[in-house]
């Protein structure tokens, strides 16, 4: 039995796994392949699945054999820790990933804003012609014709450099 690391969270979980515990990624994405192996006894590389070098005949023990996953295959994701910072979601479900365009940081989190549209009245101004209101020159009179609204607009911010952007 041999420790892997997950594809999806990371974690080293065991090679006989059905399913990462962790994150519930199916041993189906685990996808074992062996890696060329160096003999202790003559220091020779040993092929792919090979338990016995050819060289000297020494046979490898199982806990001895390095195991990677396809996920381990490129370089990039080999060295990229996994993501932790906040996903921006699509249409359809699909997620991307969100960096600080200032300084290319992960470290963002979600800023809302309420911004006050402020709403339109007619106003309507007469002349005065009552003779009881002598005083009164003009009557003045607003009709409301849009409400003030409140809206919250979900903006990123950086945390590392206190960038604002969507």
């Amino acid at each position: 039995m041999a420790l892997i690391k997950c594809p999806e969270c990371g974690k080293e979980i065991s090679d006989k796994a059905a399913a990462c515990p962790n994150c519930g990624c199916p041993a189906s994405e685990f996808n074992k392949t062996e890696v060329d192996t160096k003999c202790q006894e003559c220091g020779a590389w040993v092929k792919d699945g090979k338990n016995v070098c050819s060289n000297c005949g020494y046979e490898f023990p199982k806990e001895d054999r390095r195991y990677r996953t396809a996920y381990d295959e490129h370089s990039y994701e080999e060295h990229k820790a996994p993501f932790t910072g906040v996903y921006r979601m699509h249409l359809f479900g699909k997620k991307e990933e969100v960096y600080c365009p200032r300084c290319g940081s992960a470290d963002c989190s979600i800023y809302h804003e309420q911004k006050v549209i402020p709403g339109k009245s007619k106003t309507s101004y007469t002349m005065n012609l009552n003779p009881l209101k002598p005083f009164t020159l003009f009557n003045k009179k607003e009709k409301v014709i849009k409400q003030d609204k409140i809206v919250t607009e979900s903006k990123f911010v950086c945390n590392s450099c206190g960038h604002i952007f969507y």
